[in-house]
This record gives C-alpha cells, sequence and structure tokens, in this order.
C-alpha cells in the first residue's frame, strides 16, 4: 500500500506542480513586449525571449548542481524551500515594473522548478521494490505532468484574457502553496524515510 501511495502521489504532486508552472510560463514574454522594453542592446522580440531561456538554462545547471546539495538535507525541506522560493518569484514577477526584473525573476523560478524534479526522482526512485512498481512510478509521473500542462495552459488563457499577464502569476504562487500543502499530506514521507535507512 505504501508503494502504491507513492505512486498515486506522483500523479497527483505532478498534476499541481506543471499546472502551477503553466499558468504563466508564457505570459512573461508578453508583458515585456507590452512594456516595449529591450535590454542589453537586443531588440523588444528578442528581449522577450530572455525570461524563458533563462528560466530553462537556470533549470538545467541546476538539476546538475542540486544532488549535491539535496543528499546533504532532507528531501521535505527540499520541497517547501522551493515552493516558497517558486511563490515569491512568481509574486515578484507579478510586481515587476521592468523587462530586468522579470528576466531575474523567472531565472530563479528556473532553479526552484529543479527542487521540485528533485522531490519527484526522489519519490520514483525511493518508492519502488520491483521493476513493474518502478514503471507505475514512470507512468504516472508522466500522467501527472501532461494532465498539468494541459490544465495549466487553459487556465493561464482564461486569466489572461479576463484579468491580464501580470494575474497569472499571482495565481501560479498560489497554486505552488496548494501543490506544497497536497505534497505534504499525500506522500508517506515517514515511511520514505525510514526505507532509506533501511
Amino acid at each position: 500500500e505504501s508503494y502504491l501511495q507513492v505512486s498515486d502521489s506522483l500523479r497527483i504532486t505532478g498534476f499541481f506542480c506543471s499546472t502551477a508552472e503553466y499558468i504563466c510560463l508564457p505570459y512573461a514574454a508578453m508583458m515585456i513586449r507590452d512594456m516595449n522594453e529591450s535590454l542589453f542592446g537586443l531588440s523588444v522580440g528578442m528581449t522577450a525571449a530572455l525570461p524563458l531561456s533563462l528560466e530553462g538554462f537556470a533549470q538545467m545547471i541546476a538539476m546538475l548542481v542540486l544532488p549535491k546539495f539535496v543528499k546533504k538535507m532532507d528531501i521535505k525541506k527540499t520541497l517547501v524551500i522551493s515552493s516558497f522560493m517558486m511563490a515569491v518569484c512568481n509574486i515578484l514577477a507579478f510586481q515587476a515594473d521592468g523587462a530586468l526584473q522579470i528576466v531575474l525573476f523567472r531565472g530563479l523560478a528556473g532553479i526552484a522548478y529543479a527542487g521540485f524534479k528533485q522531490v519527484s526522482n526522489y519519490l520514483i526512485t525511493r518508492g519502488y521494490k520491483t521493476d513493474l512498481q518502478r514503471s507505475r512510478n514512470l507512468s504516472q509521473d508522466n500522467a501527472g505532468l501532461l494532465g498539468g500542462v494541459t490544465c495549466g495552459a487553459g487556465l493561464g488563457a482564461i486569466i489572461c484574457s479576463t484579468s491580464g499577464y501580470a494575474l497569472t502569476f499571482f495565481v501560479s504562487a498560489g497554486v505552488f502553496i496548494v501543490y506544497l500543502f497536497i505534497a505534504i499530506s499525500v506522500v508517506p514521507w515517514k515511511w520514505l524515510k525510514g526505507k532509506q535507512k533501511d
């Protein structure tokens, strides 16, 4: 039952995490275009591409670096720190009044999202005993991520069309906090910690 609980929690947490991310993902570029502001001598269009580019680059670098730090701390702390960091970055992006601020906040958000991936990788690798359970964990994680992408993109488009680009970041911050509380509630943390000691 504990293995099944891990598998189900991967789907649920993956759904909420990717929903929160994709609510606001494309709208940093739209905000910069509306500001009609350029950075570093680039055109407005190239400047608008910087937030997503920096966020993706920060994710890749952080995915390589974070495992060394995560091994030394409780994975639950990684979850909490990443969630609050992402929420703060999105709230700051919501209030940003310049392109440079938006770019920097999305870069930090990329590091936070890499923290979420460390958590899901931990659940996948700790939460199986047989190859069948491992395959189930992977498929449940992928199902949650794909469902979240679909729902997040749709919800972001609705918010954007009714209330503007900036509000998508504020709503995203709220969903990341919801994700944190759900992850704390549904994941069998004590069992995983005991399994790690074994």
